[in-house]
Parts: structure tokens; sequence; C-alpha cells
């Protein structure tokens, strides 16, 4: 299957702080869902285009950031209504 978002980038930054990590597909997001409490500094962003998983931005969060690099070489589908569901979590998928 032809992904929307071919070619994987992975980066790491630290900003104020707070850890903060980028695993990405090369393309743009259709939506984006938010995991995680933004208030505490402790969250994912899951970038979805297509259905297909593009990208995960993760601030205090490493092991998403680690799941995110292997979801995304296999071109996970998830539905950003299953990603908004209430318990959900990448480790899920």
């Amino acid at each position: 299957m032809e992904s929307p978002c071919p070619t994987t980038i992975w980066s790491s930054r630290s900003a104020r702080g707070h850890g903060g990590c980028q695993s990405r597909l090369r393309g743009d997001a259709d939506e984006r869902v938010v995991l995680g409490d933004p208030t505490a500094g402790n969250l994912s962003v899951l970038c979805i285009s297509d259905g297909v998983l593009c990208a995960v931005e993760s601030v205090n969060r490493p092991a998403d950031h680690m799941l995110a690099r292997r979801l995304l070489a296999k071109h996970t589908r998830v539905s950003p209504a299953q990603a908004r569901e209430p318990g959900f979590a990448l480790k899920m998928l």
C-alpha cells in the first residue's frame, strides 16, 4: 500500500527543560489528536493523514516517541475517532 507520507524522519530536541521528540513521515496531516496532559507538560500529538499515522510529536513522553518510530515504519492505520477514545494509548496499535 502506498503511504501518503513515504519518508521517515526522526529528531529530538530539548526546550526549556522539557524533552521534545518528533517522529514523522514526510507529508501533511489532515487531523491532529492530542494525547496526555498539555497543562502538565506531558503530551503527544498524533498527526493523521488519510487514516495513516504520519507523525507523532511528543513532550516528556519518551515511550511514545520510541513506539512511534516503529508504528510509522509500518504505516500504521488509525482513525482520529479511535485516537480520541477515552483511555487510548499508542501501545494499543
